[in-house]
């Protein structure tokens, strides 16, 4: 009943994994809020002028076309330190390249400056709820799990038979995608594991069962957060191509109808 034949498949020695695991998500909602900070103050800053963005993405410095896609979608699931720091300016650059400028306390006085000043609020409302899902994607890829999960990772890579660097693992690194790949390879893509598996004890597979339901719960949730986020962006969606078809004619239909009388 205590044997490796009672363990589950490529698992032995997880009694920290949760709590790694839970520091890991942690640590990438802070990578995720961060990002949110940062992109709040780059597209509100006062007084800056479009042709200073314009010089920001032409600048050397900004990432080119490959290290923006390799740094939103990474070939092996783990974001390295820098293309985390590339993801960030990407998603700036693709999101909002040209933040509308800011009026100043003066302008806001004047009807027109109002009337700009609301109407900017809206939009970058708009696009900061979508950079933020952004955000979302690219803290789940940056390598925030510690040090003891990754060193399991390598072990029970190692355990399982597999051989090189374990699926998800970037520099001595792994993220919280790159852990949920990790846990998937050991099985679907180890041939090990069906030998496991066969040899395993009813205890040992009614053990691997509940962990895999947990695992697919966990995804589960996640997924369902990834559909609350795409319900949000698609409804915002809908709406701004609304506001840009039929407000404007509700505009126009409010000026004939009720502003000729005023």
């Amino acid at each position: 009943m205590y044997g490796k034949a009672a363990q589950p498949a490529g698992l032995c020695g997880t009694s920290s994994l949760g709590a790694g695991v839970q520091i890991g998500a942690k640590a990438s909602k802070e990578v995720q809020a961060a990002m949110r900070q940062k992109q709040l103050e780059y597209g509100n800053r006062e007084g800056a002028k479009p042709v200073e963005h314009l010089q920001r993405i032409l600048d050397d410095e900004h990432p080119k076309e490959q290290e923006t896609v390799d740094s939103i979608f990474p070939l092996n699931t783990t974001l390295t330190e820098e293309q985390v720091s590339q993801a960030h300016e990407s998603v700036k650059t693709l999101a909002n390249p040209r933040p509308l400028p800011v009026v100043t306390d003066e302008q806001k006085e004047t009807p027109s400056g109002q009337v700009y000043a609301a109407a900017r609020k809206v939009h970058e409302a708009r696009i900061e709820t979508v950079m933020d899902a952004l955000n979302n994607h690219i803290a789940a890829h940056s390598p925030t799990m510690p040090d003891d999960i990754t060193e399991w990772a390598k072990n029970q890579w190692n355990e399982a038979g597999g051989s090189g660097t374990p699926p998800g693992l970037v520099d001595d690194k792994l993220s919280e995608a790159g852990l949920y790949k990790l846990l998937s390879q050991m099985r679907m893509g180890n041939p090990n594991w069906f030998t496991q598996i066969s040899e395993a004890t009813d205890t040992g597979l009614l053990r691997e069962l509940v962990l895999l339901q947990a695992f697919q719960f966990e995804l589960a949730r996640k997924n369902n957060e990834l559909l609350d986020r795409l319900t949000v962006i698609a409804s915002l969606d809908y709406l701004t191509r609304m506001d840009g078809t039929t407000g404007k004619e509700m505009e126009d239909l409010y000026t004939r109808m009720v502003g000729a009388q005023q």
